[in-house]
């Protein structure tokens, strides 16, 4: 199945203008704060981080190793934060 279509089956209840701002995000130059914010949008929708480094690199077809290198390390910084705030509960 197209990268892009598995992510957009998973946000499925996104409305259209935030799915319209995520292309065009993609089609940026993917400098470390665009990265960061795709990343922030897929890991807050729940997209698994293999889909979402399928889908960006799909879509934007340019520096693929850094993509999914930035992509993962965000997804381990808040993954750690969000085990961290659990275990503090």
């Amino acid at each position: 199945m197209d990268p892009f279509a598995v992510v957009e089956a998973q946000l499925s209840t996104v409305d259209i203008s935030q799915q319209y701002v995520l292309r065009i995000r993609f089609m940026l130059e993917p400098n470390s704060r665009v990265m960061k914010k795709v990343a922030a949008f897929m890991y807050g929708n729940n997209v698994r981080m293999s889909d979402a480094v399928a889908c960006y690199n799909t879509c934007n077809g340019r520096h693929q190793s850094r993509v999914e290198t930035v992509l993962r390390a965000w997804y381990v910084v808040w993954d750690r934060d969000v085990n961290q705030s659990n275990k503090e509960q």
